[in-house]
């Protein structure tokens, strides 16, 4: 697998180099995606959000397979930031998952436990399996 980028073959971003390899991302794992800043309180943002997408309206059929990892007490990306995206997946059909930390801020320690790294080995197991590397 090549990932240069995540345009997903489109082929206005080819640039010739590893031709031979698809630049399509194969799965996602994320911990406590902003999915939709703007409708989060901007004071406790650290970026410029206005013209940020909701990531919601972006998921298509192209769309890789999902992890999602949250914490119940985030205080800095709302949890409801990543139901709205796996509600968003599971409309269109992509297989994703959505992992709750019980009593975990935003990139809390619980995050590198050993029970949240099964779960990402597995997924990207269960995702990939053992697909060769093309390049």
């Amino acid at each position: 697998m090549c990932i240069r980028d995540s345009t997903g073959d489109e082929e206005a971003y080819k640039d010739g180099h590893d031709a031979q390899c698809s630049d399509a991302v194969q799965a996602t794992v994320c911990w406590y995606p902003p999915t939709g800043p703007q409708l989060m309180d901007n004071s406790a943002l650290h970026v410029w959000v206005d013209n940020f997408p909701d990531l919601c309206t972006l998921v298509s059929d192209k769309t890789p397979p999902f992890l999602l990892l949250h914490g119940l007490q985030d205080r800095l990306v709302p949890y409801q930031q990543s139901e709205r995206l796996y509600d968003a997946l599971q409309a269109a059909g992509i297989p994703s998952d959505l992992y709750q930390l019980e009593g975990a801020d935003h990139a809390d320690c619980l995050f590198v436990q050993p029970e949240v790294k099964d779960r990402i080995a597995d997924f990207l197991d269960k995702t990939m399996g053992n697909q060769p590397l093309p390049c």
